[in-house]
């Protein structure tokens, strides 16, 4: 029996060290809703920076799109293929940050830190009032919780994965 488990283990710790390809997720699937003093803001661009490229802001990002008529928004989750499977030690912290870039020159920044790429989906409210853009960079947004209406800020909701229902 101490063959069988010692043989077992070792079968295990040989199968860790395998290349086996895993999905590293940095950013989840974003759905978003972006208002300006109120009212949708149309056709603003929107840019997703993730980690190391969040410090070049506004211009240039992982993944870009546009608001629809409505403010609305999605960007897909961002990660990398890992050709083996990562063991970590301690939780790994990802960062990603949006930007809003509106028509009339305004740019504001919102961003969000969470383990290992945060949760599978990450629904916003993002509010901008008409402050005028500071000198020194981009507005900065504050995040908000889930129901909360505030001025510069983004509210979050962090949808979890939803359990498989049981067969009868």
């Amino acid at each position: 029996m101490k063959q069988f488990l010692l043989c077992a283990l070792v079968i295990l710790l040989a199968a860790a060290c395998c290349p086996i390809p895993t999905f590293e997720p940095e950013s989840p699937n974003i759905d978003g809703i972006l208002l300006r003093q109120g009212l949708p803001a149309a056709n603003t661009q929107v840019f997703l920076a993730v980690n190391k490229e969040i410090s070049t802001g506004c211009s240039q990002g992982r993944r870009e799109t546009r608001t629809d008529a409505v403010g609305r928004f999605q960007i897909d989750r961002t990660g990398y293929v890992s050709p083996v499977l990562v063991f970590y030690g301690s939780p790994r912290y990802d960062r990603w940050a949006l930007c809003f870039r509106f028509s009339d020159g305004l740019e504001a920044v919102w961003s969000y830190r969470d383990m290992f790429g945060g949760t599978p989906v990450q629904r916003l409210v993002c509010q901008i009032d008409g402050t005028p853009e500071p000198a020194d960079g981009p507005l900065q947004l504050a995040t908000a919780k889930r129901g909360q209406s505030a001025a510069n800020s983004c509210a979050v909701e962090n949808i979890r994965a939803t359990p498989t229902p049981k067969s009868r």
